[in-house]
């Protein structure tokens, strides 16, 4: 995963994140976002 990161987004996990998010094919459900936004709290809490 890192090297995909590294080749297409600059190592940017942020950037990855937005073109999987924004890509039209990709409809995520409301609970799918909730489950991402809830991985999100966790990685804050332990600092990543």
């Amino acid at each position: 995963v890192r090297q995909l990161l590294n080749t297409f987004f600059d190592g940017s996990v942020e950037r990855a994140v937005a073109a999987l998010l924004s890509a039209s094919e990709s409809e995520l459900s409301d609970e799918e976002l909730d489950r991402l936004a809830r991985l999100i709290r966790g990685a804050r809490k332990e600092g990543r």
